[in-house]
């Protein structure tokens, strides 16, 4: 299962996307909300693991991009 981990802080991402490879998943790190959108317009993951404070955009913002692309997709926002 491909995941699409949006996290700008470099520790969290890289552990997230450790834990999710351990547990036989495709972790996908994007930095910022810009990077992880331009990945989700080229594949479709089965969960956004989404940070809510992002540098360039607000997690929401970026939740609502998300749902108005794919209202059915699996979002899982994290502090």
């Amino acid at each position: 299962m491909r995941l699409l981990i949006i996290e700008d802080e470099a520790a969290l991402a890289s552990a997230l996307g450790a834990v999710a490879g351990r547990l036989g998943h495709e972790p996908v790190l994007c930095a910022s909300a810009a990077l992880g959108l331009e990945e989700l317009a080229r594949q479709r993951p089965a969960l956004v693991i989404l940070d809510i404070g992002l540098p360039d955009m607000s997690g929401l913002e970026v939740l609502q991009r998300i749902r108005e692309h794919d209202a059915t997709l699996p979002v899982l926002i994290i502090t």
